[in-house]
C-alpha cells in the first residue's frame, strides 16, 4: 500500500471519528435535562418533580397511582396530565390514556385543554385528543425542534427554524406567520410567544392592559397565560407583564430561576436548588410554594 493510498485511509477514518463525535454531542444536547419538565402550572394547581416523586398544591388532583411514580423525568398539565418516567414510559389521567401509554421513544410532551402532542426522538409529533379545531393535526410535522400547546391550539419549531401550527385561531394565537429568527415558541390559553435570537421576545397578544415587551432583554426562556407573560433573563431573575389583577406578575424579587411556568393568574418558579417559588392566584392554594418545597 502506497503512501498516498495510507493518508487518504487515515484521513477517511478521522473523518468518520470527527463526526461519530459530533453525532453523540449532539445527541447528548438534545437529550439533556430540561428544567422546564420539572414543573408545571394550571391556573388551579402547580406540580413539581422532586426526587422522581411528584408533589402537587392547589386543588385535588385526580389522577390514579400519581403517589405510586417514584422516577418521573418529565410533566406538563393543562386540562389533565402527562407524565414520562425515567423509562421513557408514559403515565396521564387523560381519558385517551390506553393510546398515550402506547407511545414510545417520546422525548417531549405538551399538553392542551383536550388534547397532548409527543414530540419523538426521530422528530416526528404525534398526537391524542379533540380534533375540533384542528388542534391534533401533525402528521405533516417532520425534523421538529419544539412544539408547545395552548388551549386549542399548538405552534412549533423545525431544527431549520421554520414555524408551524394548527389549531383554533379564534384570539390570534397562530398569528405567527411573519415572525422570523425565532429559537423557541412557547402556547399559553389563547396566545402564543415567540424567543428571538437576540433574547427579545414577540407575542400574539393583543388589547391586554399594560401588556409591554420592551424591557423583555437577554431572555433565555419565556412562557404566557391569555393576560400575562413571563421571561427568564439569563442571570436568573425574571420579569413579567400584562394583568396583574391577582399578583401574578410580582416576580422582580425572585433570584436563581432555572424554569418558570405561566397560566392564567399564575407564575411558579424553579430555583437552582430545587425549591419553588410562586405568585398570584391561590383561591385553590395553588401558589402554596411552602407545600411543594417540603
Amino acid at each position: 500500500m502506497n503512501k498516498i493510498v495510507k493518508n487518504v485511509l487515515w484521513i477517511g477514518l478521522a473523518v468518520v471519528v470527527l463526526a461519530t463525535a459530533v453525532l453523540a454531542v449532539t445527541g447528548m444536547m438534545e437529550d439533556r435535562e430540561d428544567p422546564q419538565d420539572r414543573i408545571a402550572a394550571t391556573g388551579n394547581h402547580a406540580m413539581v418533580i422532586k426526587g422522581g416523586k411528584i408533589k402537587t398544591t392547589g386543588r385535588p388532583v385526580s389522577f390514579p397511582g400519581l403517589s405510586e411514580i417514584s422516577n418521573a423525568k418529565q410533566i406538563d398539565a393543562s386540562g389533565f396530565a402527562v407524565i414520562i418516567d425515567e423509562n421513557g414510559k408514559l403515565h396521564t389521567n387523560s381519558v385517551d390514556s390506553a393510546e398515550i401509554s402506547k407511545w414510545d421513544k417520546i422525548k417531549k410532551v405538551t399538553v392542551g385543554y383536550d388534547f397532548v402532542i409527543g414530540l419523538k426522538k426521530d422528530g416526528t409529533l404525534v398526537a391524542a385528543g379533540g380534533k375540533e379545531y384542528g388542534q391534533t393535526l401533525v402528521s405533516k410535522a417532520k425534523k421538529v425542534k419544539t412544539v408547545s400547546a395552548g388551549a386549542y391550539h399548538y405552534v412549533g419549531l423545525t431544527k431549520s427554524g421554520e414555524i408551524f401550527y394548527s389549531g383554533s385561531n379564534e384570539n390570534g394565537e397562530c398569528n405567527v406567520r411573519d415572525w422570523t429568527d425565532i429559537v423557541d415558541v412557547e402556547c399559553g390559553p389563547y396566545a402564543t410567544v415567540g424567543l428571538k435570537k437576540d433574547g427579545t421576545v414577540v407575542s400574539t397578544i393583543s388589547g391586554v392592559e399594560n401588556y409591554d415587551l420592551s424591557g423583555f432583554t437577554d431572555i433565555t426562556k419565556v412562557v404566557t397565560s391569555r393576560d400575562h407573560t413571563v421571561g427568564l433573563r439569563k442571570d436568573g431573575t425574571v420579569v413579567a407583564t400584562g394583568s396583574n389583577a391577582y399578583g401574578q406578575c410580582e416576580v422582580s424579587g425572585w433570584t436563581d430561576i432555572i424554569a418558570v411556568k405561566a397560566d392564567r393568574n399564575q407564575t411558579i418558579g424553579l430555583k437552582k436548588d430545587g425549591s419553588v417559588v410562586a405568585a398570584g392566584d391561590n383561591q385553590y392554594g395553588q401558589c402554596n410554594a411552602d407545600t411543594l418545597n417540603q
